[in-house]
């Protein structure tokens, strides 16, 4: 089975959907890292089945640490699937780009001007 991983990596949080790549998307969970380099972080995960849900303390001092638990806990969790793509919300986009875009050299480009002024 082939997977996609959305995430939304904030200064203290990464919020994360797995999808299933079927003719249509299937997602078959969501959830969030919270408190990233604060006391008290933790994982909370929603599943399309009441007992894929759960919520437990974790040790997150930083976003590299919270990224290797929630991987560690994706593959653990999808065994021998395999995870296609992944993909992260960029929320500035400047001027140019205020709806959804495939990333691409030029778009990655006109970012880091933008950036730059």
């Amino acid at each position: 089975m082939k997977n996609i991983l959305a995430i939304n990596g904030g200064s203290s949080s990464i919020k994360f959907s797995l999808y299933e790549a079927q003719d249509v998307l299937c997602k078959k969970f969501n959830g969030s890292i919270e408190r990233i380099g604060l006391p008290k972080s933790f994982l909370c995960v929603k599943g399309v089945e009441e007992v894929d849900n759960f919520s437990k303390d974790i040790v997150a001092g930083d976003q590299k640490q919270a990224v290797g638990i929630l991987m560690d806990w994706i593959q653990q969790r999808m065994g021998n699937d395999e995870l296609t793509a992944v993909g992260h919300r960029m929320v500035q986009g400047g001027p140019k780009y205020s709806g959804p875009q495939i990333v691409t050299k030029e778009i990655l480009d006109d970012l880091y001007l933008v950036l730059l002024n």
